[in-house]
């Protein structure tokens, strides 16, 4: 690769220090936004980190639904298989 990656003093952090305000919340941007290398990643590959967000939160999501489910179809209290049984008729 004859690309380097901009130095941490490059033109792009310098721009952001001069301009004495932050970024708004939500519009900051990552190391990985700063890098022709990465960009070029993501148009010929895809977002992947997003992806892999986006198909983590799903998998939480049906597992939490899956949960729910369980824990509403079974008994609050687990039945104890080692009581002694009582036979109809002993009472």
């Amino acid at each position: 690769m004859s690309e380097r990656l901009p130095k941490a003093d490059g033109p792009r952090t310098r721009m952001l220090r001069q301009s004495g305000e932050p970024p708004a919340e939500g519009k900051r941007p990552t190391v990985f936004q700063q890098t022709p290398v990465y960009d070029r990643l993501v148009a010929e590959r895809g977002d992947v980190p997003v992806q892999v967000r986006g198909e983590a939160d799903r998998i939480h999501r049906e597992l939490a639904q899956v949960l729910r489910q369980t824990s509403t179809s079974q008994p609050s209290a687990p039945l104890n298989v080692f009581s002694p049984k009582s036979h109809p008729g002993t009472l």
